[in-house]
């Protein structure tokens, strides 16, 4: 047997089971390895006795609640939505209620009358979402309303066929009008809820950018995603000294002593998410083949930064 880390193991056995809670398990004293308490990164050589013991982690269920949604397009297939700024995508620990899979599941049923093909099935904690964006992050997002849709999408993002487009104001300037930002990230080593180039887990990740605007101290870019890993551009836009206004977890905060109007400062200072926008997706219906393309708004709070802008 190859080694492998306990909590990946683990993660691969008991697929109903998110990383978060399998790591808290391992962490909190209840999973044993021939007897005795490891760690999550604890190296399995093959044959040890491992005993999952007392409790198993609670699995977050998703719930309709009456949310209101801001539905772009929709027909029997799927759901395009303009997704609100601090909605989480799907339940996880700390965030069963609110969420936007709540929302939808009210939306093509009742409280009391589960949609009839969601796809994911209802018992589910992500039904008809293939992909997400960050708690802060607004913008298209498209939900499938069947298996075969979620596949058929799922496939699209797999094959890197989906056409993403972001918008991100950014600290610095750039010498360049548009470039490409290209390494490896993951999991960092040390901070466990960030990613980072600093990781024993790399996966390649590809972003391509191109300054849109640019201000006293800041740029706008439109952002093309090749790869669409976990905080993605935030990493990438952080790691090259250009982090995202209000990522307070990417290095924001220590770039604005750049910015030397005391109002805009102050204005940026007073952000509570980052200024990351999934502005267009476009992709082939999973039915018909048909091209679609949508578009979202830039939300109030980031429009309104922009239009402060010198």
């Amino acid at each position: 047997m190859k080694k492998t880390r306990l909590d990946q193991y683990l993660a691969t056995q008991h697929k109903h089971y998110s990383r978060t809670q399998i790591k808290k398990l391992i962490d909190d004293g209840f999973v044993l390895v021939n007897g005795e308490k490891r760690k999550p990164s604890f190296l399995l050589h093959g044959g040890e006795s491992i005993e999952m013991v007392r409790r198993a982690p609670e699995i977050p269920k998703a719930e309709a609640e009456e949310i209101p949604l801001d539905i772009l397009y929709e027909d029997d297939d799927l759901l395009v939505i303009n997704k609100a700024a601090g909605m989480v995508v799907h339940p996880a620990p700390g965030h069963y209620k609110g969420t936007l899979v709540s929302a939808i599941l009210h939306h093509l049923g009742t409280p009391t009358t589960p949609p009839p093909k969601l796809g994911g099935g209802w018992e589910g904690v992500r039904p008809g979402i293939v992909h997400r964006l960050d708690k802060g992050t607004t913008g298209v997002m498209v939900v499938a309303k069947s298996d075969v849709v979620q596949r058929r999408l799922a496939q699209q993002f797999k094959d890197r066929k989906i056409e993403k487009t972001y918008q991100a104001l950014v600290f610095g300037a750039f010498k360049q009008k548009a470039g490409t930002i290209d390494f490896a990230i993951g999991r960092d080593t040390i901070h466990r809820k960030k990613f980072s180039s600093r990781t024993k887990f790399a996966r390649d990740a590809v972003t391509h950018w191109k300054a849109a605007r640019s201000f006293a101290g800041l740029t706008l870019l439109e952002i093309a995603l090749e790869t669409g890993r976990t905080h993605q551009i935030r990493v990438h836009l952080s790691e090259t000294r250009h982090p995202i206004v209000g990522d307070s977890a990417y290095g924001a905060k220590s770039h604005l002593s750049s910015i030397k109007d005391e109002a805009l400062r102050a204005h940026l200072e007073s952000l509570t998410r980052p200024m990351l926008h999934a502005w267009k997706l476009a992709f082939r219906h999973p039915k018909n083949e048909q091209r679609l393309s949508f578009e979202a708004p830039l939300p109030e709070d980031f429009r309104s930064v922009i239009e402060s802008l010198p």
